[in-house]
C-alpha cells in the first residue's frame, strides 16, 4: 500500500513506514541519499516550500498522504491536499485549534494539568529572564529566545537560522510563555480522535553546543526515558485530555518540562515527530503501522501492552542532529549508507542517517546529518554520541 509522506525530513518516518510494510513515496527539502536509497523521493525547493508540496503530491501515484514537521503550521496546504486524497493525520481545523497555544493551556487548566502561563505580545507584557519568545508557528525550537532577544529567522522554513539583536521588538506573530525549570522531554502518544495511549518518552537535546546547535533548538533524544509512575500518570491525562478536546488522530508528540512527578507541557506537534523515531527502536514496533491503524479504522494498541514493551526495552537509544558551524559542501558519504550499530535490536540503527547528497551546499547554521547511539545508559550514549560527531565533524574537514 501506498503512503505520500510530505514535509520538511521524511527520512524518519518513511523508514517507519517501511516497517510497517507500506510503500513511502516522498517528498520533503532535503531528498537525502539514505532516503532516495531505499524510497521514491523529491526535492522541492526551499523557494517552493510549502506550497510546492501540493504539486508534489499531485504528481504522486494513488494512495493516502501524511505530513510530517513543519507542515502543521500551514493548515490551508493540509485542507488543499486533503482535498484530494485522503489524510492519515489532522485536517487543517484541528490543527488552527491545537497550534494554538492559548488554546492548549486553557484545556489543560480546565483538567487541573500543570501548564505554563501565557502572555500576549504587546504593552505590559512582562519583561524578565522567567519568559521566553515563541514563534506562533514553530518546529524544532527555530525562533525561541529569552524575552528581548528574539531570532528574525522564519520560524516555519526549517534551517534558515538568524539571530535577533538584544531588545527587539516582537512581532505580533509570537508569543510569550513561562520557562519553566527541570528537564526537557518529549512524549509520544497514538490517538483515533477520542481515546489516547501512550507510547513512551525520551529526554530532549536542546541548544547542545557540542553538535553546533543554537539555543533552544532540538538536536536530539535520548530514549526510553525512565520516569516515575505518577509522571506517567500525568503524561496520560495530557494526552488523553489533547485527543478529546481537540479531537486529535494517530500519532503526536508533547515537548515538556519534567519537573519531579509533574510534566508542563510546552508545545504539542500533532504528527511524526523526531523523537519518535527512538521510542520505535526501543519499543520494536513499528509506530507508522499504529498511526495508519488509528486514522483508518480507530483502532489503538492495548495500553496495558505497550507499557509491557516499556518495561521489556533493554538498554538506551540516542541521536543527534550535526549542525554546520560553517559554510560547506557534502563530501561523498555513500560509504555510511550500510554500516549499522551493535546492540541496537532486532531493527539496527544506521551509524548516521539523513546522508546529504554529495556536493550539497549547507549554510552555516543547517542541519548537516543525524548520527546514533546505542549504549546500556544515558551517560554511555551521549559520550557515544559527542564521539560520533567528533569522528563526523573530523570526516568533514570541520
Amino acid at each position: 500500500m501506498n503512503v505520500i509522506l510530505v514535509g520538511a525530513s521524511t527520512r524518519a518516518a518513511a523508514y517507519s513506514a517501511l516497517r510497517a510494510r507500506l510503500r513511502p513515496i516522498c517528498a520533503d527539502l532535503f531528498a537525502d541519499h539514505d532516503l532516495a536509497d531505499r524510497c521514491q523521493v523529491s526535492r522541492v525547493a526551499m523557494r517552493d516550500y510549502p506550497e510546492g508540496l501540493i504539486e508534489a503530491v499531485r504528481a504522486s501515484p494513488p494512495g493516502a498522504w501524511a505530513y510530517v514537521g513543519a507542515i502543521e503550521n500551514h493548515p490551508a496546504v493540509v485542507d488543499t491536499i486533503a482535498a484530494e486524497r485522503p489524510l492519515w493525520g489532522n485536517g487543517g481545523a484541528v490543527l488552527r485549534r491545537v497550534r494554538d497555544p492559548f488554546a492548549v493551556a486553557e484545556c489543560l487548566a480546565r483538567a487541573g494539568l500543570p501548564h505554563p502561563q501565557l502572555r500576549r505580545v504587546g504593552p505590559g507584557a512582562p519583561r524578565a529572564e522567567s519568559w521566553l519568545v515563541k514563534p506562533l508557528a514553530g518546529a524544532g525550537g527555530r525562533g525561541i529566545g529569552e524575552y528581548g532577544v528574539l531570532s528574525t529567522q522564519q520560524p516555519d522554513l526549517p534551517g534558515r537560522v538568524g539571530d535577533g539583536a538584544a531588545d527587539e521588538t516582537p512581532r505580533p506573530t509570537h508569543f510569550l510563555q513561562q520557562r519553566i525549570s527541570g528537564v526537557s522531554c518529549a512524549a509520544v502518544f497514538v490517538a483515533n480522535g477520542r481515546d489516547c495511549v501512550l507510547v513512551g518518552a525520551t529526554r530532549q537535546l536542546v541548544g547542545e553546543p557540542t553538535f553546533h546547535a543554537k539555543p533552544f533548538h532540538y538536536c536530539g533524544s535520548v530514549g526510553p526515558m525512565a520516569i516515575s509512575r505518577a509522571a506517567e500518570q500525568c503524561c496520560e491525562a495530557i494526552g488523553a485530555t489533547l485527543a478529546s478536546e481537540f479531537g486529535l488522530m494517530g500519532l503526536f508528540g508533547v515537548d515538556a518540562i519534567l519537573r519531579g512527578d509533574e510534566v508542563w507541557p510546552v508545545e504539542v506537534n500533532p504528527r511524526y515527530t523526531a523523537s519518535m523515531e527512538i521510542v520505535e527502536h526501543a519499543l520494536q514496533s513499528p509506530l507508522f503501522g499504529w498511526h495508519r491503524d488509528a486514522c483508518t479504522s480507530g483502532a489503538l494498541p492495548a495500553a496495558e501492552w505497550v507499557r509491557g514493551l516499556r518495561e521489556q526495552a533493554v538498554g538506551v537509544l540516542a541521536k543527534a542532529v550535526l549542525f554546520a558551524p560553517c559554510d560547506l559542501v557534502a563530501p561523498d558519504l555513500a560509504e555510511y549508507l550500510s554500516p549499522t550499530l551493535a546492540d541496537s535490536g532486532a531493527w539496527p540503527l544506521p551509524l548516521i542517517a539523513d546522508i546529504p547528497p554529495s556536493d550539497t551546499p549547507i549554510a552555516a547554521g543547517q542541519p548537516i546529518l543525524t548520527v546514533f547511539a546505542a549504549q546500556p545508559s544515558p551517560q554511555a550514549a551521549e559520550r557515544a554520541l559527542i564521539e560520533a560527531a567528533n569522528r563526523l565533524y573530523r570526516r568533514l574537514g570541520l
